[in-house]
């Protein structure tokens, strides 16, 4: 029998967070008090010494909500990757030297066809404090949030670039 490959999705978070990813297949989720880090959709696995990196494979490119919640101060890389289903990159993006802090809460999504973009919520309000998104070939970018309206916009404007390429 041979084994068929998927598409899928890989996600490497270096930093101390719990992740969660919740899409229509269910939720998954690395928390503590709500353990599940195989599902038959995806699986988290920690590495590193401390287990300061977290790695996410997700069997296909359906879109998932991803939320770290941050456990520790010090500095967030995000990198999500997806794959055909030959194995092959298909498409890369990254984010390197995130300031974060302890009990902030950071949300994106797993959708190739948008723009990557970090919310995070620094109070744990459910208000979106900063954004950050990143673009191929350029570092991360804080956007502007003392203007909806600005975010907007360039959001906007990264989408548009996007979809002609």
């Amino acid at each position: 029998m041979e084994l068929q490959s998927v598409s899928h999705t890989v996600l490497r978070i270096e930093g101390f967070v719990d992740v969660t990813i919740e899409g229509p297949e269910g939720i998954l989720t690395s928390t503590e008090d709500e353990l599940s880090l195989i599902a038959p959709f995806a699986r988290i696995d920690r590495i590193g010494y401390d287990g300061e990196v977290t790695m996410v494979a997700i069997e296909n490119w359906e879109e998932h909500q991803v939320t770290m919640h941050v456990t520790n101060d010090g500095v967030l890389n995000y990198t999500i990757r997806w794959f055909d289903n030959e194995n092959n990159l298909v498409d890369e993006r990254s984010f390197i030297d995130i300031p974060v802090q302890e009990n902030e809460t950071i949300t994106t999504n797993t959708a190739r066809e948008e723009i990557t973009i970090l919310e995070v919520d620094q109070s744990g309000d459910g208000t979106v404090d900063e954004q950050w998104d990143v673009t191929e070939d350029e570092p991360p970018t804080l956007l502007p949030s003392t203007n909806g309206l600005t975010i907007l916009s360039r959001t906007l404007a990264r989408l548009l670039e996007h979809t002609l390429k």
